[in-house]
This record gives C-alpha cells, sequence and structure tokens, in this order.
C-alpha cells in the first residue's frame, strides 16, 4: 500500500497563462486547497502588482485516490498534472511552506525588481535620450535612484537615475566603459576617441 496515494499531497497542476487564480478559486469553491505563488512586482504607483512566481502552475492538496482526481485535470483552463517518468510527484509541506517563506521574503524585500550591483552594465532610456551606462553603486530599493556613470554628448558623465529607467544589458556585451574604448550600437564596432 502507498501511503502517498491516501493521504493528501500537493501536486503541481498545469493551467493555462494567467489563468493561475481563477483556478485557485474554482478548486477551492470545489472543496480543495489551492496555491498559487503570488509576488509583489513594483511599478511607479503605491500599489504592486502581483506576480506568479511559476506561470502556468498551481499547486493542489488532494489524494491520488480522490474521486475528483481525473475531474480536475478536465475543468477548463487546465492542462493536465506535471508529470515525470510517467508519475505524477507530489511535494510534502515542508516544500510548499519553504516555497510560501521565500514569497514572504521577496514581498518583504520590495518584491520581484531588478537588483543592480556596482559594476553592472544598463541601458538607461528616458524620454529624451536612449543611452549605455555602468551602476556605481549597488541599488536598495525598487524606487531608488542609481547612481550610473553614463555616456552623454560624448563624455562619460555621472547622474542619478530612477531605477525604472534601467534595463540590464547582457554580460557578454562590452561597451568598453572600463578601458575608454566606446563601442557602436549598432554592431559594436570600435569608435576612436577624440581626446
Amino acid at each position: 500500500m502507498n501511503y502517498s496515494e491516501y493521504s493528501p499531497q500537493w501536486y503541481v497542476l498545469k493551467i493555462r497563462t494567467g489563468w493561475d487564480e481563477k483556478i485557485s478559486e474554482l478548486l477551492l469553491k470545489l472543496g480543495y486547497k489551492a496555491f498559487v505563488p503570488l509576488v509583489n512586482v513594483p511599478n511607479n504607483d503605491d500599489n504592486p502588482r502581483k506576480k506568479s512566481l511559476f506561470p502556468g502552475y498551481s499547486f493542489v492538496y488532494i489524494s491520488k485516490n480522490d474521486s475528483k482526481w481525473s475531474d480536475i485535470s478536465k475543468i477548463y483552463g487546465t492542462l493536465g498534472w506535471v508529470v515525470f517518468d510517467d508519475e505524477i510527484p507530489f511535494l510534502n509541506d515542508f516544500s510548499i511552506n519553504k516555497i510560501k517563506r521565500t514569497i514572504f521574503d521577496l514581498n518583504q524585500s520590495g518584491g520581484l525588481w531588478n537588483r543592480y550591483i556596482a559594476g553592472d552594465l544598463v541601458r538607461i532610456q528616458n524620454s529624451t535620450f536612449d543611452t549605455f551606462g555602468e551602476v556605481l553603486e549597488d541599488v536598495k530599493s525598487p524606487n531608488s535612484f542609481v547612481h550610473v556613470v553614463m555616456q552623454f554628448m560624448g563624455r562619460m558623465v555621472k547622474a542619478s537615475v530612477h531605477a525604472s529607467r534601467l534595463s540590464n544589458l547582457s554580460h557578454e556585451t562590452n561597451f568598453g566603459y572600463k578601458n575608454g574604448n566606446r563601442r557602436s550600437r549598432g554592431n559594436g564596432r570600435l569608435i576612436k576617441n577624440n581626446i
């Protein structure tokens, strides 16, 4: 006798992206515990929006011998259970609680946002210009201003830019800020310095 088939466990249900909360609410109405890990994503106003940490998945607390097991995977908006090697694996309460703690910690530290550290190469976009730069010191919050050195009118200048105006550049991209050489935006050719 397999104990896990008779006792409720957490199983992962694949669902249509964006239906996370709808399916969870429906499962709750059917009498099942459902859990969608939602984290805060800061935006420019004071009300952060919620985003699924695992888009397209919901955790459902159910036993395998439950009579509605197969009916749940037939609910409109669901795509079936997550399966590995023809087995439907489960997570224990410890794993689910660990995910819940992680979400709590993320939300306490401002939610999901780009955490820039000194030395990161970034793209700086504003209504008046679009340029590249390097972060000078670690960013503490998603609503703070970031100290950067950026290319402006042919020179490298220090500036404070709101974090929402930055985006990470690939670590393979080298725009030559550290050695003084600049590269063109299009295909990365070296640009001679006029100094």
